[in-house]
């Protein structure tokens, strides 16, 4: 299975999936409306693609600019797939590969990022962790960072430490959750 990429300077390129039971690469639709949202011009923005699977999301950033991106992902068999998809940024920008589950890794991340992408599999409660946990570690988000999180409809908090959640937009099953950093005051 592969899929590709939806816009930016590596628009067209195949990406390769990751097999297995519980794979589900987010859908193009949705990887275009989500840089809709977030912007086609992501010029030098750092990005953190949590839950990576193929890297797609970051890899989809990279290609309009941004960079560095770091990938989390802890499956060995997704983490080769995803390597050898990363391979198209090398002309790009930096990139690397944190092997692990993003939860535990997010205290041995170094940020701050401008850009958080997650897309953790579906009904896991993942989802929900994942925005807390970064909402606890401001270090880790720059003041204009952005985070998208992909879910299935799923009751996110609105509101998650610094993360104050400013949209969430439907496609399908899908739902994509924008959240950005509380201004201090």
């Amino acid at each position: 299975m592969s899929l590709r990429v939806t816009g930016g300077i590596l628009r067209s390129r195949r990406l390769d999936v990751p097999g297995g039971r519980g794979v589900r690469p987010t859908p193009a639709r949705v990887r275009e409306a989500m840089f809709s949202i977030v912007g086609q011009h992501l010029d030098g923005r750092s990005v953190l693609d949590g839950f990576a699977g193929s890297g797609s999301l970051g890899i989809e950033a990279a290609s309009r600019g941004a960079g560095p991106v770091v990938f989390v992902e802890r499956d060995r068999a997704h983490g080769e797939v995803l390597s050898r998809n990363a391979a198209l940024l090398d002309e790009l920008c930096e990139w690397r590969l944190q092997k692990g589950d993003l939860l535990s890794s997010l205290d041995r991340l170094t940020g701050p990022f401008d850009l958080v992408l997650l897309d953790p599999p579906y009904r896991s409660g993942l989802a929900t962790q994942a925005v807390i946990a970064l909402g606890e570690r401001p270090r880790l988000l720059s003041a204009r960072a952005t985070v998208v999180l992909e879910a299935e409809r799923e009751d996110l908090p609105p509101v998650a430490g610094c993360l104050v959640r400013e949209k969430r937009r439907s496609y399908g099953k899908t739902e994509l959750h924008l959240y950005r950093v509380q201004e201090a005051g």
